[in-house]
């Protein structure tokens, strides 16, 4: 899954072949809902993916469809970044089983502040507590992206790419994935962040 972040946003900011014309805006959460939404309506929404591929996860066969958008001319949240925008669903069969939303452009960036990572308590913060603090999550999983079988995951996660002279390009990336049990309350937290 963090390849996938990686890959997406990377490209999407060098603008090599994947810019859209349409754009992928972050969606309200109910417009595609985990467990409900099917693979048709993703592609009757945004058309053919720029990417898709497969991964196996806890045993099953999961289909990815990746869409990317960048715009030298945007405006992003930090100065220096070509502005991208990343949509990933994951599909067992043809029902989503999670997806996730990254970006850098300033008015719907998914920055957050990694700092308070280490206030989120296994076996005592709630998925309301950690909403409070962690601000909207870009993504949702639920099993076989995640390893319970009830409960599921959110997900925030930030990349940015900045070009320094004609060719040297650098990246930083964080996520944090957050596991809560059927109660709402976590049961494990997954960060990680780097640079190059």
């Amino acid at each position: 899954m963090k390849k996938i972040l990686q890959q997406g946003l990377l490209l999407a900011a060098l603008g090599v072949s994947t810019c859209f014309a349409q754009d992928i805006p972050r969606q309200p959460p109910e417009k595609f809902v985990v467990g409900t939404t099917l693979r048709k309506q993703v592609t009757d929404e945004y058309g053919a993916p720029k990417r898709q591929g497969q991964t196996l996860k806890n045993g099953q066969m999961i289909w990815t469809l990746s869409y990317t958008h960048a715009s030298a001319g945007g405006t992003p949240h930090n100065t220096g970044v070509t502005p991208a925008r990343a949509r990933t669903f994951y599909f067992l069969k043809d029902l989503l089983v999670g997806y996730e939303f990254i970006s850098s452009w300033e008015n719907d960036h998914t920055d957050f502040d990694d700092r308070k990572v280490e206030e989120i308590v296994k076996d005592k913060s709630t998925r309301e507590e950690v909403v409070r603090l962690m601000g909207r999550p870009g993504g949702q999983l639920v099993h076989p992206m995640i390893t319970p079988t009830t409960g599921d995951a959110l997900m925030w996660a930030y990349v940015e790419v900045r070009r320094s002279g004609f060719a040297s390009l650098s990246m930083a990336r964080k996520v944090l994935i957050v596991t809560f049990d059927a109660n709402g309350v976590v049961v494990n937290v997954d960060y990680n962040s780097s640079s190059n």
